[in-house]
């Protein structure tokens, strides 16, 4: 009896320590589902919507330290063997700006207090303390050094790759479309801009369902 309820024991907490994951990505699916899917160029201010765009390079365009990806924003983890699970043991995030246009504008996306959907283009690879990165990452947190096996996990939002984006925008004027304008226009170029908050944060995803520019 002991043995079968030790892997009781262990599949409870295994399901205890997902099941916040799964909610929050249940939670995420379901405001993506309900936001009004819009072109950029026709996106109303002000109520939820989704868009989908691809990545544009843009002046802060990144690379993610484990793969060397050009991206516009990344985050990576580093994780250490314990039992039967990997366990948190440091991570970084980078992303200032995200810049996703269509064939109707471009949109403006603000990282800062973005959800980023658990399905961006997740690479994991083992590693070792001696890899600088993941040295400089456990150097930032307390307590004695990992003992066990180590791996990280890099998230990256991709230059090149279409993403839906899931929020309320307002529109400004778009300084790089002006060059671009020829004829009569009723008004100079907008582009979107989201930007959300900690309690109603901006959702981006490269979910297949939802980012794909024909659906």
């Amino acid at each position: 009896m002991e043995p079968a309820l030790l892997v009781f024991t262990k599949v409870a907490v295994g399901v205890a320590l997902a099941a916040p994951v799964a909610v929050r990505a249940w939670k995420r699916r379901r405001a993506t589902r309900a936001a009004r899917p819009a072109t950029i160029g026709e996106a109303l201010e002000g109520v939820p919507v989704r868009v989908v765009g691809r990545i544009v390079e843009a002046e802060a365009t990144l690379q993610a330290p484990m793969t060397g990806r050009r991206c516009a924003g990344y985050h990576v983890l580093v994780e250490e063997r314990a039992s039967q699970q990997w366990e948190w043991r440091g991570e970084r995030r980078e992303g200032r700006e995200l810049v996703i246009e269509d064939a109707t504008g471009r949109a403006i996306v603000d990282l800062t207090t973005a959800a980023i959907s658990d399905e961006v283009s997740v690479r994991v690879g083992r590693t070792t303390l001696d890899e600088p990165t993941v040295a400089a990452l456990l150097q930032a947190r307390p307590g004695p050094p990992p003992r066990g096996q180590l791996r990280w996990r890099e998230r990256a939002l991709e230059v090149g790759t279409s993403v839906a984006v899931v929020g309320r925008a307002v529109r400004e004027p778009d300084p790089d479309a002006v060059h671009r304008v020829t004829g009569y226009r009723a008004g100079p170029p907008t582009r979107l801009r989201f930007t959300g908050s900690p309690a109603r944060p901006v959702l981006v995803t490269d979910d297949p369902e939802f980012a794909d520019p024909a659906t």
